[in-house]
């Protein structure tokens, strides 16, 4: 750039030099000189003021052709803006910054980075392009300092590990700037910390509330904290997070919401417990070690430890994925439970944030367990014989459990890929015994029925039977099962080898059948998967199930019924065409559960 009246300049060319000069007698050169005026209007002063115009509460510049903006024109060119924030409380600063699209021919030479300075000349915010073969568009919303005199800086990016690179000018790209600044209308504010978490009132065992709230800046965190009055029976508590379309005073910040939930408990044992104990803190992440380290960051927090009970993370990849919805258990207190704490934020995706300003509802409620109530601590016992028996219950919280090769990344149910919740599944446990004196290998019946919603077809989630049997030769079992060998069932609608087939594809076969009943969905084990307990099984009198959900597809609660009944194996059944055949005996007996 120049600006001097009836300059002369000197262009010099001439060989780079060193040890000796070079010398090029065959190629010629030609030199293209052309001087333009300068497209940047904002060169005529060292800070351009904005210009702001209150649009219904909203202060904000012009719009189209009409909006500030300039040009980077010249090398390491840096445009300087000022603008004024006025008023009391909580202020939102809004910017963006957008450039031609498609983009020119040939792209600018640099990558559009912006600075954003408070009155004291603090940045409190900043950012720049991934690369110069983009549109630009650069947003973000902050809350201000304060009224004062903030600044604004328009530059290309200069790599940290490239400080002296030049930077080169463009005379072909405008930028344009949409600068806004709105009060802060969030009547949950201010609860951006754990300590000024936003108190709900006590809530008991059939209360509920609704919170409206806005992530309206980055970052933008929503502290609630929940208190639970005393009770001596099991309850749990509901939660379900809903965007709405009310409110957005600004453009998302991005085309991508990335919303977090998050439920926690805070740990007046310590961190060392909350880490080690999954009595003080529940377990769900199994052999996961990024879930574990969010776990146990959480238990080492500074201010006090806290148990991750869920973390539910938006994604807008899966259009039919409903995953800010959960339930956690509430076992019986004497006293006010300790503090529940729900959070609210962005997470964010490395350098790009999000808000927008739209408003939110947190539903929460105390729903009762009485079927986990009356359950008690121990199994609850039953029998199973010639006659068909069932027991029933009520599966009411949990999410986290996947079987039968389940994927998350595929977007279905309630389940997000990186979700995590610390029960992942309510469990009724069953203690059934067998007749006395029954001995011998022992066929098996099963089947199970789960209520659908609403009366419809779907069901809130798969029923998983995890099935402990007791061997002699396995030690004493305690209340809630046995040592001894271990099998899961679970429907699966694909052809499986039964246990006394070769394990290949040729031998596969249907094992279950469903069938959809008016209001419920049952399961059957099919008599050719030749169900059966050893004789060694049967001698210890007694097996447990205990009854769980997975692959859920909504948060409500799955009722079940679950029939089962014995006769001495051997048994026999059709094979498709109407023969009869017999289950076979293998290593002199029944090895189903093996």
């Amino acid at each position: 750039p120049f600006n001097e009246p009836g300059a002369r300049l000197v262009l010099l060319l001439q060989d780079k030099g060193g040890v000796k000069p070079n010398v090029d007698n065959r190629n010629s050169y030609r030199v293209f000189v052309n001087v333009a005026q300068d497209p940047d209007p904002n060169e005529a002063m060292p800070v351009t003021p904005i210009v702001l115009t209150d649009m219904g509460g909203v202060r904000q510049t012009a719009t189209g052709a009409n909006a500030p903006g300039g040009y980077l024109a010249t090398n390491d060119d840096v445009d300087r803006f000022s603008f004024e924030v006025t008023g009391t409380g909580r202020q939102i600063i809004y910017l963006r910054l957008t450039g031609p699209n498609p983009i020119p021919t040939p792209p600018p030479p640099y990558q559009l980075a912006y600075v954003l300075k408070d009155p004291m000349g603090r940045t409190f915010a900043e950012g720049n392009m991934d690369n110069n073969l983009l549109p630009i568009d650069l947003s973000t919303a902050r809350i201000s300092a304060g009224p004062g005199t903030y600044s604004l800086e328009i530059k290309g990016y200069r790599s940290p590990n490239m400080p002296n690179a030049v930077v080169g000018g463009s005379l072909n790209t405008r930028y344009a700037i949409d600068l806004r600044i709105m009060p802060d209308v969030d009547m949950q504010e201010p609860n951006d910390t754990k300590a000024t978490a936003k108190v709900v009132s006590p809530l008991g065992v059939g209360q509920s509330t609704t919170l409206v709230g806005r992530i309206s800046s980055v970052p933008d965190e929503e502290w609630f904290v929940v208190r639970l009055p005393a009770s001596s029976t099991h309850a749990a508590l509901r939660y379900r997070l809903t965007p709405t379309m009310t409110g957005g005073r600004f453009p998302p910040l991005s085309m991508t919401p990335g919303r977090q939930l998050r439920v926690l408990r805070t740990v007046s044992q310590g961190a060392g417990p909350c880490r080690q104990s999954a009595a003080v803190c529940p377990k769900g992440y199994e052999d996961d070690v990024v879930q574990q380290a969010l776990v146990d960051g959480f238990c080492n927090s500074s201010g006090g430890a806290l148990c991750l009970y869920a973390e539910h993370t938006e994604t807008q990849r899966f259009t039919d994925l409903k995953n800010l919805d959960g339930v956690i258990p509430i076992p019986p207190h004497p006293s006010e439970q300790a503090e529940l704490f729900i959070t609210v934020s962005d997470p964010g995706r490395r350098a790009q944030k999000w808000a927008d300003d739209r408003e939110y509802t947190l539903f929460l409620s105390v729903e009762d367990d009485t079927d986990e109530t009356t359950r008690g601590t121990g199994a609850t016992v039953a029998s199973i014989s010639g006659t068909s028996s069932t027991v029933t219950g009520r599966l009411s919280h949990g999410f986290g459990r996947l079987v039968n090769d389940y994927d998350p990344n595929t977007g279905q149910g309630l389940r997000g890929p990186s979700d995590y919740q610390a029960v992942p599944t309510d469990i009724d446990t069953f203690q059934l015994n067998f007749p006395a004196m029954t001995v011998g290998d022992q066929g098996w019946s099963l089947e199970w029925e789960t209520d659908t919603l609403d009366g419809g077809t779907q069901v809130p989630g798969e029923l998983t039977l995890d099935l402990n049997f007791c061997a002699a030769d396995a030690g004493a079992g305690t209340a809630l099962g046995c040592p001894g060998p271990k099998l899961t069932l679970a429907f699966t609608g694909e052809a499986r080898a039964p246990w006394y087939a070769g394990q290949s594809f040729a031998n596969a076969v249907m094992l279950f059948r469903e069938e959809q009943l008016p209001g419920r969905r049952r399961v059957t084990l099919q008599p050719v998967a030749c169900g059966c307990f050893p004789a060694s099984n049967v001698s210890e009198g007694r097996f447990f199930v205990g009854v769980g959900g997975a692959n859920r597809l909504t948060s409500d609660p799955i009722v079940y019924r679950l029939t089962q009944s014995t006769l001495p194996y051997p048994l026999t059944y059709q094979r498709d065409g109407g023969a009869t055949a017999t289950c076979p005996v293998t290593d002199g007996g029944c090895r189903f559960v093996q």
